[in-house]
């Protein structure tokens, strides 16, 4: 019901969450081997397939895509550009500019670019924040409330944002 209706939350109606508004990826990763590892992801992928929650499994090209797209920002930039994986050719040449520059500081990385479809640099800013500390006691039933204020709170911000969520 959640994936399609969203998230009713015990906060109130303005913290209501819906996953329609959301692009999701799911990263799994073990230090077990491949089999190991295909194991999980079957595992994942019938759980979210009971959940009602309907997923593809990232391609190469995807993957490239969604990379550049955070790498590459351009606020010049409307839509998506799509992809082609070459099998022969280093995933860094294909997922970053030629000229890109990353200025890594204490809060926050600068990056320098030129977009492929563009001969003006692009200059931004990606900041990263992360928890102060782990909460006491979180149980996953209350895991709908924790994202609906965050993005309740995101709807204030002006530029593109992330939220990334890794369990252990």
């Amino acid at each position: 019901h959640s994936s399609t209706k969203g998230f009713g939350t015990k906060l109130s109606s303005a913290y209501h969450y819906d996953l329609k508004n959301t692009k999701g990826f799911f990263f799994v990763s073990t230090t077990e081997d491949m089999p190991a590892l295909l194991d999980m992801r079957l595992g994942v992928e019938s759980e979210l397939a009971q959940t009602g929650m309907h997923i593809r499994r990232l391609g190469a090209d995807d993957l490239i895509e969604h990379c550049r797209e955070h790498l590459n920002f351009s606020h010049q930039q409307d839509r998506v550009t799509p992809a082609k994986y070459n099998e022969y050719q280093p995933l860094n040449t294909q997922i970053l500019s030629p000229d890109s520059e990353f200025i890594i500081n204490r809060d926050s990385v600068n990056i320098r670019h030129t977009p492929m479809q563009s001969d003006n640099s692009v200059d931004t800013t990606l900041i990263n924040l992360g928890l102060k500390g782990l909460p006491n006691d979180f149980r996953l039933y209350a895991f709908p409330n924790c994202i609906a204020s965050l993005s309740y709170t995101m709807n204030s911000v002006q530029c593109p944002y992330r939220v990334s969520v890794s369990f252990y």
